[in-house]
């Protein structure tokens, strides 16, 4: 290190992750460890589909290009967030994360994450865009909207993430 300098630097970090990029997509079967695009089954409309896109009208979103996160309760949704990484496991055949986050504000918070690009780009496909929800005004997609079973189902996951009953006695007079 004193007669040539520390180990690496920046710019020979860069063209070592470069090169390494190349070799990955050259030769994937030797790099199956490493982070390349996770393969995924692309799900066909189905009841469980149309009941996912409802939950992730609820709690969920498209972050980015890589990533679904759906946000349940810690506690209040526990038996629900087993139930919600079935059905992706169902539906995508792969497993998602599940993150049980420190921060303070977020102590009773769980996140399901699935980071798979192709799963986000299947989404795009079916009309359900990434980003802020409510900034986007996103609809319930068509092939929902025009079969009264996924209508129903679309409905159940978004009731099951933010829907509720209470009470109230009006009184007027």
């Amino acid at each position: 290190a004193r007669k040539y300098g520390g180990p690496g630097t920046p710019a020979g970090r860069k063209k070592g992750g470069i090169q390494s990029q190349i070799r990955r997509r050259l030769f994937p079967s030797q790099y199956s460890h490493c982070n390349l695009r996770k393969q995924i089954y692309t799900p066909l409309e189905s009841l469980n589909l149309s009941e996912f896109i409802g939950i992730l009208l609820g709690d969920g979103g498209v972050n980015n290009n890589f990533q679904i996160v759906i946000t349940l309760h810690k506690a209040n949704d526990k038996e629900y967030a087993d139930f919600v990484v079935k059905l992706i496991q169902k539906l995508f055949n792969t497993t998602p994360a599940l993150y049980h986050y420190r921060a303070l504000r977020r102590q009773n918070v769980v996140g399901i994450s699935l980071s798979s690009i192709q799963a986000v780009e299947f989404l795009a496909e079916k009309g359900f865009p990434k980003g802020n929800k409510t900034r986007i005004q996103i609809d319930v997609q068509d092939w929902i909207k025009d079969n009264a079973e996924f209508s129903k189902s679309c409905l159940r996951g978004l009731i099951d993430t933010d829907g509720g009953v209470y009470y109230h006695r009006h009184i007027s007079g």
